[in-house]
């Protein structure tokens, strides 16, 4: 037992001077937090909210969880949760007591022009921004900012707390809604429960008030991607719980003899069509789900003939469509990757490429989606026009992982960093994407892990992308710690073994229910379509739990 915990101190001294590389973040490490309840029940929350800018700590890294939250700190939050690219409004101020210099200025003004902020409500003329804000504000600015007008509710002035009496009459029908959503909960006595409208609420009340905004922000359609060995888990599981759509990796390209690039489901790639697949066809039609196929290559080798030669296009599209009819789908995801943009101008051949599909997609009823790579990733993928790609397809897909480096050791980086993932997400939209048409991909398959070993004159280091099966066997198996990295809000497993005689220490990062419920809420935040899941067959259990509640 001693060895073993001898080798674990060295495995977290030698991990500990090792950097990961992702993009710069703005959030601080707080200081003052771990002995209160915000770091027990809702940490990873609390640095989310810093990850999408929504607040901050102070200038000592403190974020003082017990400080009375004030109007105008809570207003700033509901405004950045809601709107993310806000314009700053200008001219005059509302209120006489809020400067036009002042922080949270524009944020009170947006809040007025929303209705969320109603002057006629505040005496004098007067907002009192300092003043720390009372739950019964907080619930009525919250659901106005949903668009809730109690005018036109038609809802009976009562609420189910205990204290009904003491709520307005006016503001009954805030609370009780924002209550039935779950944003803010009542205080639970034997009898039932308490609202305390007249209770102020601290700067960590107010992080959980605003995750629940976010949580019922957007409801976001569900993809869920069906291919390598996935029967198994889509047999095991209710789907239609789960997904609003699946997607069948059942299709590639494939060269003959003669060069020619056809359009093939049973290809000489790992996407195609299985033995009995008619039985994951029926069972996802019996879930009552739309479903499609998707068409995957990575092999620029066919990828590029295939665009620069139109007969071969013409033929792929007709058998695209035809096996579209055949098994009754209802429209097909394109995954072609590793463009680059080169001398030819792959990135405006693709364009005219999907262009021809999609008409002739469009004339027989069927969907098209298109996913790609962000630039942002290591090896920067430039043949990908976002927004013309966006204006033709129903749908863009955008691949938010696989940044880790395979062939630089020195820097150990991780598969889907949330900082490059918001960075992606956030590049895409200021292309001019529609994110009505945008679905988040996340990968939660595979994990990364480095193996080092513990000799100095020997630091050799291996990279491994394990499967999720594998990494949680793992995490069971082994003596070792889990942890989780705020800074890219990744969980990570670390342990030490001995192999032959050479000891060796290891550490693996992978997806879990919190790092996948940042991503979500990421897609909440800035209102996209949706998220898809690579892939069923890998899904652990924490991971479809929350996606059954989402």
């Amino acid at each position: 037992m001693r060895k073993v915990i001898a080798c674990f101190l060295i495995t977290l001294l030698f991990f500990s001077s090792l950097a990961f590389s992702f993009s710069n973040s703005s959030i601080t490490i707080l200081k003052d937090i771990e002995n209160h309840w915000i770091a027990a029940q809702h940490k990873e929350v609390l640095y989310l909210l810093q990850h999408l800018g929504i607040i901050k700590g102070y200038e000592d890294h403190s974020f003082r969880p017990q400080n009375q939250v004030s109007r105008q700190e809570f207003v700033t939050m509901l405004i950045k949760t809601l709107e993310p690219e806000m314009e700053i409004p200008g001219g005059t101020a509302t209120f006489q007591d809020v400067a036009t210099n002042s922080w949270g200025f524009p944020y009170i003004e947006a809040a007025v022009t929303k209705n969320i902020i109603v002057p006629d409500e505040y005496e004098n003329n007067r907002f009192q921004p300092e003043k720390p804000i009372t739950r019964l504000e907080i619930a009525i600015m919250i659901m106005r900012g949903f668009g809730m007008n109690i005018d036109n509710q038609g809802m009976e002035s009562k609420t189910t707390f205990l204290d009904d009496e003491e709520i307005p009459v006016g503001a009954k029908a805030y609370i009780q809604m924002s209550s039935e959503r779950g944003i803010i909960k009542g205080y639970r006595e034997e009898e039932g429960f308490l609202f305390k409208p007249n209770n102020t609420a601290t700067r960590a009340e107010a992080v959980v008030i605003i995750y629940g905004v976010l949580q019922q922000k957007k409801d976001l359609k569900q993809v869920g991607y069906y291919a390598i060995q996935s029967s198994s888990q889509a047999n095991a599981l209710s789907l239609e719980k789960v997904f609003d759509e699946i997607v069948f990796g059942w299709s590639a390209l494939d060269a003959l003899e003669d060069g020619t690039i056809i359009f093939s489901m049973n290809s000489t790639s790992e996407y195609r069509r299985p033995v009995g697949y008619e039985g994951a066809l029926t069972l996802v039609d019996n879930a009552k789900l739309d479903k499609k196929l998707m068409v995957t290559e990575t092999r620029t080798s066919l990828i590029y003939p295939l665009l620069e030669n139109e007969r071969n296009q013409q033929q792929v599209i007709q058998d695209i469509v035809k096996s579209l009819k055949e098994h009754g789908f209802t429209g097909v995801v394109m995954d072609l990757e590793n463009i680059r943009d080169l001398e030819k101008g792959y990135r405006g051949l693709y364009v005219a490429f999907l262009k021809e599909l999609k008409e002739n997609l469009k004339s027989e009823n069927y969907t098209l989606t298109v996913t790609v790579q962000p630039n942002n990733v290591i090896g920067y993928y430039d043949g990908y026009d976002y927004k013309a790609i966006s204006e033709i397809a129903d749908e863009i897909n955008i691949m938010t992982h696989d940044y880790h480096e395979r062939k630089n050791f020195n820097v150990l980086t991780d598969h889907a960093p949330f900082p490059l993932v918001k960075e992606a997400l956030v590049k895409l939209l200021n292309e001019g994407v529609n994110p009505d048409k945008v679905i988040l991909g996340l990968q939660v398959a595979a994990g990364t892990q480095w193996v080092t070993t513990v000799k100095e004159e020997d630091k050799s280091r291996e990279f491994f992308n394990p499967g999720m099966t594998s990494v949680y066997r793992a995490i069971t198996e082994r003596e070792g710690e889990k942890s989780f990295d705020f800074t890219s809000m990744t969980p990570n497993f670390q342990y030490s073994f001995v192999e032959g005689d050479i000891e060796r220490q290891q550490l693996i990062r992978y997806e879990d229910r919190k790092s996948v419920e940042s991503k979500l809420l990421l897609a909440k935040y800035y209102g996209i379509k949706g998220v898809s899941i690579w892939r069923i067959g890998e899904i652990q259990r924490d991971v479809v739990e929350l996606l059954s509640e989402n």
